[in-house]
């Protein structure tokens, strides 16, 4: 490199660290004086520069905030305040009047008679915000929660997910409660539970648990998913087996249920009204008519098997299902109003703050707490073992992977009907294209060669992800045409393929020092692996998650799976990059030691590959060809072959160049540099 490169990229490192410098201690540390002059357009100097705001300062360290609340002056929502919720309504109404905010939406700038807001008070109807309805009362245990959406979408810090479960003591939609026997070891006693058909499990208070001496059989790890997408950590459940009774004694059952302390918020029992005379005319009776806490939560994993079948429509609007357990009654009451002295409680499952420092997570550059870099160790640690310790050689003499799965990931449904729309749009650009058959040959070598079957009809109904594919065309590469798979293909409401394995380690990280060792000594040499990721064979259970489909040559739809790792999918470098650095990390075994120069350079490669590339660098001709001899005669003993040996060549006199990670080496002249910049990098002599 010239001393004019050099400084130039020295002069961007620089500058790029004073930048995340800058948004740190804006974001964290910084403490604004006096408010920032917003109509500051440029700086003088440096000094000036480093005391320059962003955007997220103005909004943390303003003064006055136009923005923030009106009953506190803190920086959050109006509808957010929790002071205002602790004052009388009086006090409410005065604060908007001196704020001149608007009382319908709480926000500052109009009256209510020009509020956008369509919306009303969900208490008494009338035209104004909940909080300043004169039906609530002030400091109650159960405050209101006035997380509302806005019609108009606006930029906050915040990020909330409300619940839809509105609960007021005289409900208007009723839940499927009921009351059951719990039996324990020495005695039996009533208690509530509610049927939920949402929940893939079923669980029980872990107070309620050891009361009745319940016996936990083992403990299990999940996470679970919230309203509006986010999951929690993981958790540890005791799994208790649970033994109850319908309340007159006439069936029993047990199940094994999930320890947990809180199941969910008061939900009140079915309370008086028209439905009680239809019950009592069709002889049906229920039994829930206590206001306890929700001791048991029956989920679909033990429902389907409660319902007999019996059912009643009620005119008066909810609906009666016949349980084993005991009639429940459930479904919209048709109430249209509320009493005034009712409380309404809104139950919010998360709310959670999304941090500043957020958006400035980028892996790539290492902006990330300490403690993210150690979770990040631990699970590059996590993956690392669960490939240890499924990795094998098969028959073939390849070697064989799983999948990583990730824990309690969601579940991967079948997208046949998304894969059909995208494979309709590839063929149609195919075909417009001309490379239509070339495509189709690929899929044709690839049976040929055992790297995908056609799915056997009997099979064709098994849980199965089918990945969408397209055509890449390289017309100065070894393959002119290749599918590349999208496992990061999506449909509503459901994970991809990506989503449900784990990632690995981030090899973008390791480019800068590939490039540096290929630059260090006189000669540089590259390689790459032949169809790298295709050498590389899957278990028998995950064969079905990597399907694909093509078009026969009689037009019929046919079904593949594959045999072997697919480019597209998350995991994919990971798991070629481990297995040549366990290819080769056996041979440093099976060598012992000796010949010292092979010892040498399976030290070497084992630092010179980046996913199927191979550059590394050496001080002769002598060790080039010893290179090239041992790299040649060690990876194809698991069908790893490396081909297009290239290497700096001073008396080629052609201008042949070669890609290098995405840089363009010239090897007569040994120069490597940037195909959008003059910036060249020369080699350590």
């Amino acid at each position: 490199m010239d001393l004019d490169g050099l400084l130039l990229f020295l002069l961007e490192e620089i500058e790029g660290e004073e930048r995340v410098s800058i948004a740190t201690k804006c974001f964290t540390k910084y403490q604004s004086p006096k408010p920032w002059n917003t109509k500051h357009v440029g700086f003088k100097n440096r000094e000036e520069f480093t005391q320059a705001p962003s955007a997220s300062t103005l909004l943390a360290t303003s003064e006055k905030n136009p923005n923030a609340c009106i009953f506190c002056s803190g920086i959050h929502e109006s509808d957010d305040c929790f002071k205002a919720r602790k004052i009388s309504t009086e006090e409410r109404q005065k604060a908007v009047q001196n704020s001149r905010s608007c009382f319908l939406c709480l926000e500052k700038g109009h009256v209510i008679a020009k509020c956008r807001r369509k919306t009303s008070c969900v208490i008494c109807g009338k035209k104004h915000h909940i909080l300043l309805c004169r039906n609530i009362q002030a400091g109650s245990k159960s405050p209101v929660s006035v997380n509302i959406r806005k019609d108009e979408c606006k930029e906050t810090v915040t990020q909330r997910d409300e619940t839809l479960a509105n609960l007021a003591r005289t409900p208007n939609v009723l839940l499927q409660t009921l009351m059951v026997t719990l039996r324990g070891r020495d005695n039996k006693r009533q208690a509530r539970a509610i049927i939920d058909s949402a929940s893939q499990r079923s669980y029980i208070l872990k107070s309620t648990a050891d009361e009745m001496q319940f016996e936990s059989s083992c403990k299990e790890k999940l996470s679970h998913s919230l309203f509006g997408g986010t999951c929690t950590d993981i958790i540890n459940h005791d799994a208790f087996t649970v033994f109850l009774s319908k309340t007159d004694g006439t069936y029993h059952c047990n199940f094994k249920a999930l320890g947990q302390d809180v199941i969910c918020g008061s939900i009140p029992p079915v309370a008086k009204g028209e439905w009680l005379q239809e019950l009592r005319e069709n002889n049906i009776s229920f039994s829930d008519k206590n206001d306890g806490a929700i001791e048991i939560l029956i989920g679909a994993d033990i429902a389907g098997k409660l319902m007999t079948g019996g059912f009643k429509l009620l005119a008066s609007g909810p609906a009666a299902i016949e349980t084993k357990l005991g009639w429940t009654v459930f479904g919209k009451n048709g109430m249209r109003e509320i009493s005034d002295n009712s409380t309404l409680l809104v139950t919010s499952m998360l709310n959670k703050e999304a941090l500043i420092s957020d958006l400035w997570s980028l892996d790539a550059l290492g902006i990330l707490d300490p403690s993210e870099k150690k979770n990040k160790l631990e699970l590059q640690e996590e993956a690392r073992d669960h490939f240890l310790s499924t990795v094998k050689v098969n028959e073939e003499g390849r070697f064989q992977v799983s999948l990583p799965w990730l824990d309690n990931h969601l579940p991967l449904k079948d997208n046949h009907d998304l894969a059909v729309k995208r494979l309709d749009s590839t063929v149609k650009r195919l075909k417009a294209e001309k490379p239509y058959d070339a495509y189709g040959e690929v899929f044709n070598k690839w049976k040929r060669e055992g790297i995908i079957e056609v799915v056997p009809k009997s099979e064709i109904d098994l849980p199965c992800h089918y990945p969408p594919h397209r055509h890449v065309v390289k017309e100065n590469s070894t393959t002119r045409i290749r599918p590349v798979f999208d496992a990061s293909a999506k449909q509503k409401r459901s994970p991809s393929l990506n989503d449900c394995l784990e990632k690995g380690l981030n090899l973008i990280e390791l480019i800068p020092s590939i490039l540096h060792r290929f630059r260090m000594n006189r000669v540089g040499v590259s390689a790459d692996i032949r169809k790298a990721f295709l050498q590389i064979s899957l278990y028998p259970e995950d064969k079905d998650y990597l399907r694909f489909l093509w078009y026969g040559t009689d037009g019929k739809l046919k079904y593949y799976r594959h045999f072997r790792v697919v480019f597209g999918v998350t995991r994919s470098p990971f798991l070629l990059v481990s297995v040549i650095q366990y290819l080769l990390e056996s041979t440093l075994k099976e060598l012992n030691g000796n010949p010292k120069y092979k010892v040498d350079i399976i030290e070497q490669l084992k630092k010179s590959f980046y996913v199927d590339n191979c550059l590394a660098s050496v001080k002769n001709e002598l060790e080039l060809q010893q290179f090239i001899q041992v790299a040649s005669d060690t990876l194809p003993t698991r069908k790893l072959e490396l081909r297009g040996w290239e290497y700096s060549d001073p008396t080629d006199n052609s201008s042949s160049t070669t890609n290098v990670l995405g840089m363009v080496w010239e090897r007569c002249s040994d120069h490597l540099c940037l195909s959008a910049t003059n910036i060249t990098y020369s080699r350590s002599i």
